[in-house]
């Protein structure tokens, strides 16, 4: 940043003009992004380095280096996922995407991260009934919101006389609308992401249960 930038910077700071300082704080977020998401994730990364760093030492125990393959294991694949799990739950895992022919997919997968659990030491995607009610109180919120701004609409068509403040204000409500009319949408998402995760891992643990009576029967 150069100095006409940092007098201009100043200025704004010392003006007193509230709304020219949040712009401003605004805009240096959005430029700084790239940089403050990189840091966070050096300051994430740390464990891993560390772990890393162990590895490499020659002098270190065949117990201690298991220790810490496991731990890098588990770690990259909390990364990777969204998951903690045990090596057990991460092999099935691997092998539910790799016979799921694309239909489940890692960043599918970590967006449903929530509704993995451990149940009687196994990992299972468990949607419960306060899901179910969650999903559908989202569809209505969506419906509910999609209605305002419908209404807004079409009170803003019907006006007798549209002036610029009437239309400014409207557009930010109808905005705004837009904005919060993510959340639901993308929770209903979410829960249909998650059933199909579900039925993947049904579906898996019903071939494995099949293969263990064909290897019993023969």
């Amino acid at each position: 940043m150069d100095v006409t930038s940092i007098s201009t910077v100043l200025e704004v700071i010392t003006s007193g003009d509230w709304t020219s300082i949040a712009i401003l704080i605004v805009f240096v977020c959005l430029a700084q992004a790239r940089r403050i998401i990189d840091s966070f994730d050096y300051i994430r990364d740390r464990k891993i380095r560390s772990i890393s760093g162990l590895l490499d030492l020659e002098r270190i125990s065949d117990e201690t280096k298991y220790v810490l393959e496991e731990s890098l294991d588990q770690i990259s694949f909390l990364r990777t996922t969204g998951i903690s799990t045990d090596y057990k739950g991460r092999k099935k895992i691997a092998e539910i995407l790799k016979n799921s022919e694309g239909d489940i997919t890692v960043l599918g997968l970590r967006k449903v991260s929530s509704y993995v659990r451990h149940e009687g030491g196994e990992v299972r995607v468990l949607v419960r009934k306060i899901d179910r009610v969650e999903a559908i109180w989202n569809l209505i919120t969506f419906v509910f919101i999609l209605y305002l701004l419908g209404s807004l609409i079409t009170n803003l068509a019907l006006a007798d006389q549209v002036t610029p403040s009437m239309l400014l204000s409207s557009g930010v409500v109808f905005l705004f609308g837009l904005a919060v009319l993510v959340f639901p949408v993308r929770t209903m998402n979410t829960f249909t992401r998650a059933l199909d995760v579900r039925d993947a891992f049904k579906r898996y643990e019903e071939k494995q249960n099949a293969n263990n009576k064909e290897d019993q029967g023969c």
